[in-house]
């Protein structure tokens, strides 16, 4: 459909005055669809145009701005935006692959049936959206397939190795968690009736990730909200990144968000979104214990890069969004998602209902709840305990209790839900939030247990056995920067109660290959301000 020519123009960056570091980019297209890619400049005549900001090394984080012409076709706006996302972040995105196939596959191949089915899986999903034209699910669906096939062609003109098999493995960096087991035999996937406990516990932390709270204030005037994430240390080539998109589809509501991100990604991954929709989306994993439900996986379903995105665009509440998303998903990232409709929040008043949903998912099922009184009592905690008692039987969370005996996989006991049921009230501003999404004082405090695990933010490096694994940042805004889509984070573990900053020691480089990451995280918070 579209022909691509990347040419690199050796222009000085006259568009930034100022001392900027940023990469200035555009993508223009003709009316036959060939769309080139020029460095030097930031021109809002193109079909995309933006800037990139390589500062990984000196905060941890790099900053994306991508924008699209309304004055062309929605298709070729976003397979523009892609071309030019994949043109700018190229470097990055193969220090991103390198370091994500390690952590699935280390030095050995993808296996084939792994890129067969995510090769099926995409061509049914543009087959599905010739076939629904008229949907706007999948007129959606059809316009972010465009916008991966330009990153595809925007990286690989200036890598040959980043073609569709790298970047559609990329995507499903998350639902790989899940399908990566649901396509071993059953005898090569995890045995849990034969695991000690301590071997079900590190099970538990490899396959869920993240905190996330959302917290009100007593007299109601403001909402905060955050998320911790937590995963391998390595594929931390983190990008904020903010996108603008007029597309004239109909039910498009999504034209503007900013989130939490990596090199090579269309979706957050964590996640973390603010929407100029008003929505606000955070989300944390959940385990499956039960190998049962692997075998509801399968390739005509879509996966959760796809499912977050289409309701990112499309949903103006909560219950559409969890709607939207549990159309057809396939459950390869079994999360729980949090929505905030920030449109129905009036300060100084009770909270309307629906103002927040969250949504708990595994293969075959979704169960969303609207949870706003639960939030006007003070807070929402995330920590990778289903909120739905159904989807954490199913799960197997209420076999691993018996198993173990442990408190750790119960919704109301596990460690995080007794830290964020008594720290939940410090939080009084912004400050506060970036304290408690960080928090983890492991030698001292006894909800801790003395495990470096047991924390908001995880140390996996200073655990018992130590590993290069845990909480790696954390973002933090509240309702105010809904105005500007802007957030405030931090790269890196956590340094919470004067805990040492974390360094890729000799140890840690033999577990895990760390391509194009800060040798020591010891950052401070940034602010990202794409719309300042």
């Amino acid at each position: 459909m579209h022909l691509l020519r990347i040419i690199v123009l050796s222009v000085a960056l006259a568009v930034a005055a100022s001392a900027s570091t940023a990469r200035l980019g555009t993508v223009y297209c003709d009316a036959g669809g060939a769309c080139a890619f020029k460095a030097g400049a930031a021109d809002a005549n193109g079909a995309a145009y933006g800037s990139w900001d390589d500062t990984i090394a000196s905060q941890g984080w790099g900053s994306l701005k991508v924008y699209s012409n309304a004055s062309y076709p929605d298709a070729v706006q976003m397979y523009a935006a892609g071309m030019l996302e994949g043109a700018l972040t190229a470097e990055r995105i193969a220090d991103e692959y390198a370091n994500v196939k390690y952590f699935y596959y280390q030095d050995a191949p993808v296996p084939a049936n792994v890129t067969a089915f995510l090769a099926d899986q995409a061509a049914w999903t543009k087959a599905q959206a010739v076939a629904h034209a008229d949907e706007p699910y999948w007129v959606y669906a059809g316009l972010l397939m465009a916008q991966l096939d330009g990153l595809t062609a925007g990286a690989s003109a200036v890598n040959p190795a980043l073609d569709a098999n790298v970047m559609l493995f990329l995507q499903a960096t998350g639902d790989l968690l899940n399908l990566a087991n649901a396509l071993k035999s059953p005898a090569d996937r995890p045995d849990f009736a034969a695991m000690t406990n301590e071997e079900v516990e590190s099970f538990f932390y490899a396959a869920s990730h993240c905190s996330g709270l959302f917290k009100v204030t007593p007299d109601l005037t403001d909402v905060f909200f955050g998320h911790s994430a937590w995963f391998e240390y390595a594929v931390t080539v983190r990008i904020a990144k903010f996108y603008s998109f007029p597309l004239s589809m109909t039910g498009y509501v999504g034209r503007e968000m900013t989130f939490s991100s990596y090199a090579g990604f269309l979706e957050s991954l964590d996640d973390f979104y603010l929407m100029s929709s008003g929505l606000v989306m955070v989300q944390t994993t959940n385990a499956i214990f039960n190998n049962d439900l692997l075998d509801l996986i399968n390739s005509t379903s879509m996966l959760s890069w796809q499912s977050v995105r289409i309701a990112n665009a499309l949903a103006t509440t909560g219950k559409q969004w969890f709607e939207l998303d549990a159309y057809l998903n396939a459950g390869t990232y079994s999360n729980q998602y949090m929505i905030l409709d920030t449109k129905l929040f009036t300060p100084g008043m009770p909270l309307q209902p629906n103002t927040f949903w969250v949504m708990d998912q595994i293969p075959g099922l979704s169960l969303g709840s609207d949870l706003t009184e639960l939030l006007a009592n003070g807070y929402y905690g995330s920590y990778n305990v289903p909120f739905h008692t159904t989807i954490w039987e199913m799960s197997g969370y209420g076999a691993m209790v018996k198993k173990t005996g442990s408190e750790t996989y119960t919704y109301e006991l596990a460690p995080r839900a007794t830290i964020f049921r008594r720290n939940q009230t410090d939080v009084t501003d912004i400050e506060s939030m970036k304290a408690i999404m960080r928090y983890n004082d492991y030698k001292h405090d006894p909800l801790s247990n003395g495990n470096s695990m047991w924390a908001i933010c995880s140390r996996g490096d200073l655990s018992a056995s130590p590993n290069p694994g845990g909480c790696y940042d954390s973002k933090v805004a509240h309702l105010k920067d809904l105005d500007s889509l802007s957030m405030h984070f931090i790269s890196g573990p956590t340094r919470s109660s004067g805990l040492p900053a974390f360094k890729w020691t000799p140890e840690f480089s033999a577990m895990a290959k760390h391509v194009g990451i800060p040798e020591v995280f010891d950052f401070d918070f940034a602010h990202f301000t794409p719309k300042a």
